[in-house]
């Protein structure tokens, strides 16, 4: 069906295929907009069509950007996992008065959830060995 009947054929402005036909024949940018702001899936297909757009230089600047702001998310999140780890040593370290030397590594490598699972654990703990199980 052409563009044209369509149009035609549907009076109704808040109908999604007006919206999509609108969109195709991006006729009206106000209009655009307008229909950006109430549908998501069209906002979503402007942007993508803008980056699409850019020029190569611009668009490899961004990607650049991009993959730069990931990498720091991932070296903060990775800091604050370390943190922890360090924090609940010495939280055994305090309650126990001593920790056996493997068990610094072994901490260090367990996964956050963990770490935070013997944070809250760590009331309930009575023995170091105790600790020993969420190695594994």
């Amino acid at each position: 069906m052409e563009l044209l009947k369509v149009t035609k054929a549907i009076q109704e402005e808040n109908d999604p295929l007006q919206i999509w036909v609108q969109f195709l024949k991006y006729e009206n940018k106000e209009l655009l907009e307008r229909y950006a702001m109430a549908e998501p899936a069209i906002k979503k297909a402007i942007n993508v069509l803008d980056y699409l757009n850019k020029d190569v230089d611009t668009k490899e600047l961004y990607e650049i950007r991009e993959k730069a702001l990931k990498d720091e998310i991932s070296i903060i999140n990775g800091a604050k996992a370390e943190g922890k780890a360090e924090m609940l040593i010495k939280l055994l370290t305090k309650k126990f008065t001593e920790l056996p030397l493997h068990y610094d590594e072994k901490i260090m490598k367990l996964p956050e959830e963990t770490i935070e699972v013997i944070a809250t654990d760590i009331f309930d703990l009575n023995d170091i060995r105790e600790v020993e199980k969420y190695f594994k």
